[in-house]
């Protein structure tokens, strides 16, 4: 029995192809062909070449159908392909994120974050709305300011045909804030004698503090104490207030002037006896510091005048100019020139002095 079903398959498959080559979905169907099961034995025994198909008398009798004419519905065009993000939307329903290039052009195109002066703000009827950034440590507050200083001294010891002794120190350090404002001190200490006999004796500590009302102007409180004994100047108090002006203010150059009235009260020893001059005087003060390439050094030149308002031409002019150039690590060596006119001397005592120094500092 499994022999004939085998060998009826294999009859199937041999007549298929030959029903199947003009098929054509819309015509209609031929007459089923029916199969003479009681002649499997001979066909076993029979070459498979000479094998026909059996037809029944209705088979044989009905005609047979013609091809039918190619129609628009056997003529098959393939649908465009759509994209699967179009085809099913509720997939991607999040955005794209932007590219780099996207977000690189959006910064270029970003407009900065204007800033608004102290002068500006109370000038205004309303007062604005400030984004807070970050905290800005009140002007006061000496510790959340960032700091530097620096500390000099020179000395020099001279024996053999005479004894000559000099000692030249200084230190100033500065604090400046977030929002510009900054405070500095500074002092000094000069002393020379020459066979035992003084030539240079002076002291002095001066303070100010730079109150920036916007990007270039602030307000410039100031004070100093000096001491001068071969002058004969026993003490000169100077404080004042003036109007400043940064002019440049970057990593390599720095520029700045202030103006103002100030108080001077000044003590000095003369031969009749001692004398006090108190006065209201003018006061200017001027600061400059360059750094040249790659920091080989660094140029400086500051210097202030003062002037009494009632008698300008007894002035007090003191310069300092000079490099300071880093050897290692925080330390650095200052060459400079100081040169000072002090118009108020008493008499024979020089009203002009200049000197040269060479000192070794440390900074920080």
């Amino acid at each position: 029995m499994l022999k004939r079903l085998s060998l009826a398959t294999s009859l199937c498959l041999f007549i298929a192809p030959a029903s199947a080559q003009n098929f054509d979905p819309s015509a209609p169907m031929s007459p089923s062909v029916e199969i003479n099961f009681s002649l499997l034995d001979q066909i076993e025994t029979m070459p498979r070449e000479t094998l026909q198909p059996y037809k029944s008398a209705s088979a044989a009798s009905a005609p047979v159908a013609e091809p039918a004419a190619p129609t628009a519905a056997s003529s098959y065009t393939p649908p465009k392909p759509v994209p699967v993000r179009e085809a099913m939307p509720e997939l991607f329903g999040q955005p794209q994120l932007p590219t780099i290039e996207e977000l690189n052009q959006a910064q270029e195109t970003a407009q900065p974050e204007q800033k608004i002066s102290k002068k500006e703000a109370l000038s205004m009827d309303i007062a604005p709305e400030i984004k807070v950034i970050s905290a800005a440590p009140p002007p006061f507050n000496l510790w959340q300011a960032d700091w530097s200083g620096l500390a000099n001294i020179g000395t020099s010891f001279k024996k053999g045909n005479g004894e000559n002794k000099r000692v030249d120190l200084d230190a100033t350090t500065k604090a400046i804030w977030e929002n510009k404002d900054r405070l500095g001190f500074s002092a000094y200490y000069k002393y020379e004698d020459d066979n035992d006999i003084e030539t240079v004796d002076e002291k002095g500590f001066s303070t100010y503090f730079d109150d920036f009302i916007d990007e270039k102007l602030f307000i410039n409180y100031n004070g100093r104490i000096e001491n001068d004994d071969i002058a004969g100047v026993d003490l000169r108090s100077v404080i004042g207030v003036g109007l400043g002006h940064q002019l440049f203010d970057t990593e390599s150059l720095k520029v700045s002037y202030s103006l103002g009235p100030s108080y001077l009260i000044e003590e000095t020893k003369i031969v009749t006896g001692d004398e006090t001059e108190k006065a209201l005087s003018y006061n200017w003060k001027f600061d400059l510091e360059k750094h040249l390439k790659n920091d080989m050094a660094v140029l400086y030149h500051n210097h202030t005048w003062l002037a009494p308002a009632n008698e300008t031409g007894d002035f007090v002019f003191d310069s300092h100019t000079g490099a300071r150039i880093p050897l290692r690590d925080k330390l650095v060596a200052s060459i400079g020139i100081e040169h000072d006119i002090d118009q108020s001397a008493e008499a024979g005592v020089s009203e002009s002095d200049t000197k040269y120094s060479l000192k070794l500092g440390y900074e920080w």
